[in-house]
């Protein structure tokens, strides 16, 4: 399984629309992760997969960042 990222867009009391962080979705794959995060909240928007630090350094046999 693997999180996506979120983000939500909010109207502003001026009109100004402001770009806010959203949920981490747990999904098998993207279009499920589109799902998921309508059903939660239908202003949701998947922006991409988060990759955590650890899996990043085992891919690259980095050992540090």
């Amino acid at each position: 399984m693997t999180m996506f990222i979120t983000e939500i867009p909010a109207v502003l009391s001026d009109k100004s629309v402001r770009i806010f962080e959203g949920p981490l979705v747990h999904a098998d794959t993207y279009a499920e992760a589109k799902i998921k995060a309508k059903e939660m909240n239908k202003d949701l928007v998947v922006v991409g997969e988060y990759i955590m630090a650890e899996k990043i350094m085992f891919v690259d046999e980095l050992g540090t960042l």
